[in-house]
């Protein structure tokens, strides 16, 4: 990766929204990977490394979603539950089976006082649900916004950022929600 050419293509850019993916290495924040870790591809993993650091220092806005939650914690010095099942004594399947477009899985609680409330406009909110994995300790200057009933946490947010949200679920197939449609 060119860091220069990055740099352009960041400042050329309004904002972000960073997508979902494959499992970042453990490496990262310091673990040895979990029996169902799925890497991604190396090459993807360093170019999204890239691009979220190259973001953070421009302070542009962004929604990271799902993987994007997880690349934006670990890259501020968090970490990860590697396997919800395995790790946690959660009863929520984070890993939903319908995909389909409008299909939620769990309620997420949304703090008071967060960027993700005034955007939202509400303190509970039905959300799909396709992760096995979720931050474990926020990174600095991250701060939770949101949990399942299980205490998984569903949503970060930058702190001293004007916007900087990071969600686990999937607003994009919740179209016909405009209450996930604000994020956009």
């Amino acid at each position: 990766l060119d860091p220069e050419a990055l740099h352009r293509q960041v400042e050329a850019c309004d904002g972000f929204v960073l997508i979902g993916g494959a499992d970042i290495d453990p490496a990262r924040y310091n673990e040895e990977p979990h029996p169902k870790f799925n890497r991604m591809h190396p090459r993807r993993e360093s170019g999204d490394f890239a691009l979220v650091d190259e973001i953070m220092h421009s302070e542009k806005p962004f929604l990271a979603v799902c993987l994007g939650c997880q690349m934006v914690n670990v890259a501020v010095g968090g970490n990860l539950i590697q396997d919800i099942a395995a790790e946690t004594t959660s009863t929520i399947n984070h890993q939903q089976k319908d995909n389909t477009p409008g299909a939620t899985a769990h309620e997420v609680i949304i703090e008071k006082r967060t960027k993700l409330y005034d955007l939202l406009g509400t303190t509970t909110l039905r959300v799909n649900s396709r992760h096995h994995q979720a931050t474990k300790n926020p990174g600095k200057g991250l701060r939770i916004s949101a949990r399942a009933p299980d205490g998984i946490i569903e949503a970060l947010e930058l702190q001293e950022r004007p916007f900087g949200i990071a969600v686990q679920w999937h607003p994009e197939d919740l179209p016909d929600d405009p209450v996930h449609q604000r994020l956009y």
